[in-house]
């Protein structure tokens, strides 16, 4: 199914609003898989990531249709493409991972419709794929959203919520996720470092991940002086200073371990205080 033929039937589906066949919908999902990464904004926001969360939260994927679809999200031509010379290829990877943060939201909602393998599977993409994105792009003229480091906060915060991640992937994602936290190729300016706070965050809610254990790792985003080597040691520092701040305000919001809000305050005022060179 071309992408106008796939347009004119998602508009059609959501006009009607009514049930879907299996046939139907299996084929619908086939053609928006092959067209997660349109260019068409509406095809690609509006149409194709709507039906997919839609349809998940409905109960409409059997547990097997939700771990294949997921699988699929994460294989080479989805959120591993990294095709040489191709930028758009963004479009794909970054839609992919709002489909693979939907399917992990729904399987905590029904306790563990997916296998412990797939879900640990799920995480050892997720890191390498943290680890090999460097398109930071948030809005695109004429084609839209990319905001793939949104995205991947958003897959992030829905993977540290699973039960079956071990202790030691959860210090790999955060490893991987302050890569992406102290950028030096951009500063962030489409809320990142809000989406990326409220992601991480989530490992507090976990019995295996303490307070030290995350003080710790704040200390390793934190830092007191700016390095010298410009401008990319400048734009990595004001990344990191805007993802302290974007944490503390969440935190100190909720009115949740208070000893970890006065912990990044002084982190904040250390950052605050910081020179070049």
């Amino acid at each position: 199914m071309d992408a106008e033929a796939l347009k004119h039937e998602l508009l059609q589906t959501a006009a009607e609003d009514s049930e879907v066949s299996d046939e139907r919908r299996a084929s619908l999902t086939e053609a928006m898989l092959e067209h997660i990464g349109s260019l068409d904004p509406q095809l690609r926001d509006e149409l194709i990531y709507e039906t997919f969360s839609q349809w998940i939260h409905q109960g409409r994927y059997s547990p097997m249709q939700l771990q294949d679809l997921l699988l699929v999200c994460l294989d080479q031509r989805h959120l591993m493409w990294f095709p040489e010379g191709n930028p758009d290829a963004v479009f794909t990877r970054a839609f992919s991972q709002l489909v693979i943060a939907e399917i992990l939201h729904w399987h905590q909602q029904q306790q563990q419709i997916l296998t412990p393998e797939v879900v640990i599977q799920t995480a050892e993409v997720l890191i390498e794929y943290m680890h090999t994105e460097a398109d930071r792009r948030g809005y695109v003229p004429d084609k839209g959203w990319a905001h793939a480091i949104a995205h991947l906060a958003d897959s992030v915060k829905q993977l540290l919520g699973c039960p079956e991640l071990r202790r030691a992937m959860v210090s790999d994602v955060l490893e991987a996720a302050r890569d992406q936290i102290g950028t030096r190729a951009l500063v962030y300016g489409f809320g990142e470092d809000e989406r990326l706070a409220s992601a991480v965050v989530l490992v507090l809610e976990r019995d295996d991940f303490s307070e030290a254990d995350f003080a710790r790792w704040l200390d390793t985003v934190s830092f007191e002086r700016i390095g010298s080597e410009l401008p990319g040691d400048y734009l990595a520092a004001m990344n990191r200073k805007h993802f302290l701040r974007s944490l503390f305000f969440q935190m100190r919001t909720r009115g949740v371990h208070p000893d970890l809000v006065t912990h990044v305050d002084a982190l904040l005022r250390k950052v605050q205080q910081s020179r070049l060179g």
